[in-house]
């Protein structure tokens, strides 16, 4: 590799902050768009302070527990959805129109039924991952191959069993995320 190869991502850094320093200069307001220099010594402050510290915990807070909700309540939907047409054709309608909003277009609907609480900072994590992880379920569900699933009858694994010992080992990678959500809905 070239050195000018390996230090491309260097100059896409560095124009990034040129930018940043023209686009802040140009609209001279510090308060809505602040200097590149002035958000570095903010967080050197905040840094000797200890107050960075209470913030990263506080979203990692958030995080984990908005995941931690979310991630199983979408897995149990994506399989059950993946598993019965009844089930899927009830719930798709309600993920086509997850699909098509935006995250960010619900945040003054949470604010409305949560207020600024941390229950609406929630709520936001859980649609995330109950959306992502319940498409990716569904699609690999669906997409065992039903001779697996026969091949598993035959041995005598039957009903919820051999869901639990065939179609959803099967599945696991999709529901890790194997399949993005793009693909899904194609």
């Amino acid at each position: 590799m070239t050195q000018a190869g390996r230090l491309g991502p260097l100059y896409g850094i560095l124009l990034f902050f040129i930018l940043w320093q023209v686009a802040a200069a140009f609209i001279g307001t510090p308060l809505l768009f602040p200097e590149p220099m002035d958000v570095m010594r903010g967080l050197a402050r905040m840094s000797e302070t200890g107050e960075i510290y209470v913030h990263l915990g506080a979203t990692l807070q958030r995080l984990l527990v908005g995941l931690g909700v979310g991630i199983p309540v979408g897995a149990v939907l994506g399989c059950a959805m993946g598993a019965s047409r009844d089930v899927n054709a009830w719930f798709d309608p309600y993920l086509r129109m997850a699909n098509s909003t935006p995250a960010i277009a619900l945040i003054p609907f949470a604010l409305l039924w949560f207020g600024v609480t941390e229950l609406a900072r929630y709520s936001l994590v859980f649609y995330l991952a109950v959306y992502v992880l319940a498409l990716s379920a569904r699609q690999g569900v669906a997409q065992v191959p039903h001779l697996r699933i026969k091949a598993a009858n035959t041995l005598g694994v039957l009903g919820v069993s051999a869901f639990f010992r065939v179609v959803i080992p099967s599945s696991f990678p999709a529901i890790l995320g194997a399949s993005g959500p793009q693909r899904v809905l194609e």
